[in-house]
């Protein structure tokens, strides 16, 4: 998950006791996200591609239907962006439908759109 660890250190930070934490989170100014999938996505496709291999739990969890793992942390975000104030964020996505990726016998491939 792209934004998973710095939305967590976020997070983090806004309940620290420590000082320290506590001066680092009231620098933080806003957050810029770039295709970020904040309510998850269709995996469908990238299921084929992780198999049973480890990854496979990281790409379960960006289910949009039942992500436990996007709940938590969007609710955990938002009590953070709260407490903070006023806070800038940004998000850019694509409009434009992308390639994905594609089995074919044995490996695999970007079909292009």
């Amino acid at each position: 998950m792209t934004t998973y660890l710095p939305t967590k250190l976020f997070t983090r930070l806004s309940k620290s006791p420590r000082a320290d934490d506590q001066q680092l989170f009231d620098m933080i100014q806003g957050v810029i996200f770039f295709g970020v999938p904040q309510t998850g996505m269709d995996i469908a496709s990238l299921r084929f591609m992780a198999g049973n291999s480890p990854n496979r739990a990281l790409i379960e969890s960006l289910n949009q239907s039942n992500s436990q793992i996007l709940d938590t942390q969007r609710q955990d975000f938002i009590a953070a962006t709260e407490k903070k104030g006023h806070f800038d964020i940004f998000c850019f996505y694509e409009t434009r439908e992308s390639p994905t990726a594609m089995q074919v016998c044995c490996s695999y491939y970007y079909n292009a759109i």
